[in-house]
């Protein structure tokens, strides 16, 4: 959905980021970069893309694409540890959604946080699933 930029609210908790991140995304999106997606929830209360909202306020945009957190697709991954059978399902952050999606396939290795620890996960389907109406469709599986 398009809104008026003016009318996203950002919360009273947030601080201002990084110069080093915030100057990250400047350059790429200033360089025909994407941003990430400014996500938003029933109250037009920034949730996720606060560095992008703030790059497209700084550039004098008046509207911006944004979605609501329940309509924002989240990626799952099954998977089994390495000499396991038991599989396990975790989430992808939305911040990796891209950077995900492009790079990892059906049978890599990956490594993700379990009961505090980072251990390798071998990657047996790749699922998305729109939070609004709870369906999961395959994006890869094997």
């Amino acid at each position: 959905m398009l809104l008026d930029i003016n009318d996203i609210k950002i919360p009273h908790y947030y601080t201002a980021p990084r110069p080093d991140k915030y100057s990250e995304k400047l350059n790429r999106y200033l360089n025909g970069g994407t941003l990430d997606p400014i996500i938003v929830d029933d109250n037009l209360t920034i949730v996720d893309g606060y560095i992008s909202y703030l790059i497209y306020k700084h550039s004098g945009s008046l509207c911006v694409e944004a979605y609501y957190d329940d309509e924002f697709p989240v990626i799952y991954i099954h998977g089994s540890h390495p000499h396991s059978t038991k599989q396990y399902t975790w989430y992808v952050p939305r911040k990796l959604n891209t950077r995900f999606k492009n790079k990892v396939h059906v049978g890599d290795t990956v490594r993700c946080r379990a009961n505090n620890r980072v251990v390798p996960v071998i990657v047996k389907e790749i699922f998305m699933r729109n939070e609004k109406d709870h369906k999961m469709a395959p994006v890869i599986s094997i």
